[in-house]
């Protein structure tokens, strides 16, 4: 495994979502580049703490104000487009 094919990896190790084998197997491979094992690590970290943080949901308020200023956009470039 070359150091790119195991950087596509990682995102997947960093989850925590590769099958055993294949985890292994790119723990094996990442022993091998110290510098991005040590990314990969302080990556799985930070994700790790993110993952406590509590979920943030906007109020519906702001919710309604956006979608319908989305919607007025999008209907003023539709009109656009087809007064062009």
């Amino acid at each position: 495994m070359n150091q790119n094919e195991l950087q596509e990896l990682i995102g997947l190790w960093v989850d925590g979502t590769l099958p055993e084998a294949l985890r292994d197997l790119v723990e094996a491979e990442m022993a091998k580049w110290p510098d991005l094992a040590e990314d990969a690590a302080a990556l799985r970290q930070t994700a790790r703490e993110l993952r406590t943080l509590p979920a943030e949901h906007p109020d519906s308020w702001f919710v309604e104000k956006t979608l319908t200023r989305l919607l007025r956009e999008h209907d003023a470039a539709e009109a656009g487009i087809k007064a062009a």
